[in-house]
């Protein structure tokens, strides 16, 4: 090694691994005796060393050479552990001698041409310093029930049951935010760019002609075979390559199915915070697990992040069925309290009149 390092001048050594050159010694005296001897040659070349080593346990902290979680500046611990037949690799700096670091497991990926991409969080909450704008939903009945319009930068979830219209909501907010001439860009996770533009069409929303127009851009990913973590980056790509006004995910309760809550949760709230940094409006999707159900179909940590919270839901009045719509949240600005009834046919969706008290709620 020490001829090796003198002879180029090399700055940097890399040892990959110690099992590789230790595989010949039993005696595990023997092996901390030269680990020793190898870390104070580097020490006297004044090189950086990076030394890779195998861990036989999962969970193990440590590797079966022991001795560098005491002799090294820095540890680094990495894991691939599996979730219902899915797999998850992480990345967690353990110690890092003389300063501050992040503490945690954060998962990444590797992709081509990028080798590792991590999933950390872009910031903490709270340090963003944007102008607090607020612009229109792209619905004017839908202004009308938040005093004019969402904040830019903020994050809306959409949350309902199966058939209240999450999607068509969206496609409609995106019509009207591309006929001002801004910027959209669409992810959908549970059906084909056929059947989006399909239905799209069938709304008289024609998002084929913006997209020519370089004001829009469509994204069918399917997280069953992409993996969660490869789905955030290429979101995060997407938007970096496009710069949007808005973004728009259909729906995150597709990214549940195929992960744990903790990956899940983390994953949300890093798309969040990155929207939130870049300045960009979100709106997100959920679907309520079944119809009576209160919950945001998110979960909790979810429903306190989002600046704002839509909430559709079916009510059953004078046996019919009829649709409601309330904003639940609509963070440091006023709205409507009360549900309101709208109506889905071959021109779009309509909010119209506030429900009647002899509504129920529909289950």
């Amino acid at each position: 090694i020490q001829a090796a390092v003198e002879k180029i001048g090399a700055k940097r050594v890399v040892l990959d691994s110690l099992a590789a050159l230790f595989t010949q010694f039993p005696d595990a005296s023997l092996i901390r005796k030269e680990i020793l001897r190898i870390k104070s040659c580097l020490n006297t070349l004044s090189v950086t060393s990076i030394i890779t080593s195998e861990r036989y346990e999962d969970h193990a902290l440590n590797s079966h050479y022991d001795i560098m979680d005491f002799v090294s500046d820095n540890l680094i611990i990495l894991k691939n552990t599996s979730f219902n037949e899915y797999r998850r690799r992480t990345i967690e700096i353990l110690k890092y001698r003389g300063t501050s670091h992040k503490k945690g497991q954060y998962s990444f990926t590797i992709r081509d041409n990028r080798g590792i991409v991590i999933i950390s969080f872009e910031r903490e909450p709270n340090v963003y310093h944007h102008e607090r704008q607020r612009i229109s939903s792209g619905l004017e009945d839908l202004d009308g029930l938040i005093d004019g319009g969402f904040f830019q930068g903020s994050s809306i979830l959409i949350s309902g049951q199966t058939g209240t219209g999450k999607t068509l909501l969206l496609l409609s907010m995106i019509e009207g935010a591309l006929n001002r001439g801004e910027k959209c860009i669409l992810f959908n996770f549970e059906e084909s760019r056929d059947q989006i533009l399909k239905k799209a069409h069938n709304w008289n929303i024609d998002l084929e002609q913006k997209e020519q127009e370089g004001l829009f851009r469509l994204l069918c990913l399917y997280p069953e075979s992409t993996g969660i973590e490869d789905l955030i980056v290429e979101i995060k790509t997407a938007i970096q390559t496009f710069s949007p006004d808005r973004v728009f995910i259909d729906s995150i309760s597709a990214l549940e199915r195929i992960t744990s809550e903790i990956t899940y949760r983390e994953s949300l709230i890093n798309v969040i915070l990155y929207l939130r940094e870049m300045n960009i409006i979100g709106f997100l999707t959920s679907t309520t697990p079944t119809f009576a159900s209160p919950s945001f179909g998110s979960g909790i940590h979810i429903s306190t992040l989002s600046d704002a919270i839509i909430l559709l839901r079916y009510f059953e009045q004078e046996g019919k069925l009829i649709r409601g719509m309330a904003i639940m949240k609509l963070r440091d600005s006023d709205h409507s309290k009360s549900f309101m009834e709208y109506q889905i046919d071959g021109t779009g969706i309509h909010i119209l009149k506030p429900i009647e008290q002899n509504a129920g709620i529909f289950s």
